[in-house]
């Protein structure tokens, strides 16, 4: 062999050993020192643990605990809990309203490092972080403004979806209802987001689905190991490796329609015609960029819509239907308003406003899948609260909820659907936000999506219901929440038994204008 070549192969690989020495000489240190830093307790502020377990272990297993132990040991005065992402200081609820309202406070920076955003993949969670405004205003100005148009299709894609979904056998089956949940929330929120076809391809469905469970189980699972090895160990994740063939995925599909769209516009203008406007998620953020944004832009922005609306709602009717379970005897008296509303005044952008049990009940069930904990704020300058306590600029803080208060919610553990229900409307319905029902946030970073998340799931609720009998799996029972961090989810492995009934009223042709 020529002793040229083999002079240049051992200085190639000696050049590249000495990169990667050199590299990690740099990587190393300056991660595990990111790692120190971010582990360090606040001073002057207790830090609460468990018998037998670190504090950040404490925290991810068992929030509630750590909670309690905290109020035990600290009454009204202020601790520390340390996260997968550093330490958060806890404040009683008496501070809900203070802390909400204040200016120098952010929703986005307190969750930006438990969202990982950093790595490949997640742009799609990232865009709504370092867009703080195109999101909510494209929400409110296209979205909320829309409601009344768009209750036709999504009646029309419920009535799709569910009966391919769950069929029409008079016989009972199961069904891991997260999933069933996820595939019919996925199709409702396309046909908005998307338009037709996309809403019912199933490459995209299988997009939205993928990409909005794998970015909650994959932050989930990195903020449990050490800072410094997230880096590594997330090229060698499989959720890691599906997130980002699933934004790729996004990005080819999303171009596509795009172009697709591009053509049709450019062969209506060359009949002399005007091009059909369009009313969905694509084109809004087209209108309000004034056509400026990029490809790029528009796919990050649209999966960050889509894993908001997914995974909000899909939540939502899975732990609605399994109180249901819980408390059939809830079943008949939501049926019989459903039936007297909708006979009455059909699809109208009234009725589901209309469903005031209904209402009541879904509050009742956000509610209850609530823990300790409301809201969760970034200091972006330093805050000296009434009390005279002071936070330096940089605090992450979490607010004692009042979902548990006795004085606001007379016994508190029972499941009372109708609690809502006399309630002053504009202060207690579904979607209303405030500090002793923080379900949707608070103040100016209350969730922008909820007035659509509302009329998605009412609408979902109406067929599940009327068309269809539940009721927990005998051999199963009732599968309890998965908890992480003083969040629950459900469980994947929840099994419902469901079979068709005869529904009382013609869902599918109800008018959609009466008044």
């Amino acid at each position: 062999m020529d002793p040229t070549y083999l002079t240049l192969h051992s200085q190639a690989y000696y050049f590249l050993l000495f990169a990667l020495i050199i590299a990690l000489l740099i990587y190393v240190p300056r991660e595990l020192y990111k790692s120190w830093r971010q582990s360090r307790p606040l001073p002057g502020l207790p830090l609460i643990t468990l018998d037998g377990l670190n504090a950040k272990d404490s925290w991810i297993k068992h929030a509630e605990k750590v909670v309690q132990k905290g109020f035990d040991q600290c009454g009204d005065e202020p601790f520390q809990i340390m996260t997968g992402t550093g330490p958060k200081v806890i404040l009683r609820a008496r501070y809900l309203e203070e802390v909400s309202r204040n200016k120098a406070t952010s929703l986005t920076e307190a969750l930006r490092p438990d969202f990982m955003l950093e790595h490949p993949g997640f742009e799609g969670m990232a865009f709504s972080f370092n867009n703080p405004k195109t999101l909510p205003e494209v929400v409110r100005t296209k979205l909320t403004q829309s409601l009344g148009i768009i209750t036709e299709d999504l009646v029309e894609e419920a009535t799709d979806s569910i009966h391919d979904i769950f069929g029409e056998s008079e016989e009972w089956q199961t069904t891991k209802i997260k999933s069933d949940a996820l595939q019919m929330v996925a199709r409702l929120s396309s046909r908005v987001f998307m338009g037709k076809p996309l809403c019912r391809d199933q490459r995209w469905l299988d997009i939205a689905k993928g990409y909005t469970v794998h970015i909650f189980s994959v932050q989930r699972e990195l903020r449990k190991i050490s800072t410094w090895t997230r880096p590594i160990q997330y090229w060698f994740t499989k959720s890691c490796t599906e997130i980002r063939k699933e934004y790729r995925d996004a990005t080819n599909l999303i171009n596509d329609e795009v172009a697709r769209r591009d053509v049709e516009a450019k062969s209506a203008l060359a009949a002399g015609k005007k091009p059909a406007k369009k009313a969905d998620a694509i084109a809004w953020f087209v209108e309000y960029t004034n056509g400026t944004m990029s490809i790029k832009d528009l796919v990050d922005a649209q999966l960050s819509l889509t894993v908001a609306a997914i995974h909000t709602t899909s939540e939502a009717t899975c732990v609605a239907l399994q109180h249901l379970c819980l408390h059939p005897e809830y079943f008949e008296p939501l049926r019989k308003e459903m039936i007297s509303v909708l006979s009455e005044s059909g699809w109208a952008k009234t009725s589901l406003y209309k469903l005031s049990l209904l209402d009541s009940f879904l509050k009742e069930s956000q509610r209850h899948d609530r823990g300790r904990t409301s809201i969760l704020r970034y200091l972006t300058s330093p805050l000296t609260l009434s009390s005279g306590l002071h936070l330096p600029s940089g605090t992450r803080i979490i607010l004692e909820s009042k979902f548990w208060d006795p004085n606001i919610y007379p016994d508190p553990t029972q499941f009372n659907p109708y609690r809502f229900l006399n309630a002053e409307k504009g202060k207690w319905s579904y979607v209303s936000t405030n500090s002793e029902h923080s379900g949707f946030g608070m103040g100016e970073h209350a969730c922008p999506g909820r007035f659509f998340v509302a009329n998605e799931i009412k609408i979902a609720m109406c067929f599940m219901l009327l068309k269809y009998e539940w009721e927990f799996c005998p051999e199963v029972g009732h599968v309890k929440p998965l908890r992480f961090e003083g969040v629950n989810s459900v469980d994947p492995k929840t099994v419902l038994r469901f079979r068709r009934r005869r529904e009382e009223i013609d869902l599918e042709n109800l008018p959609m204008s009466v008044r």
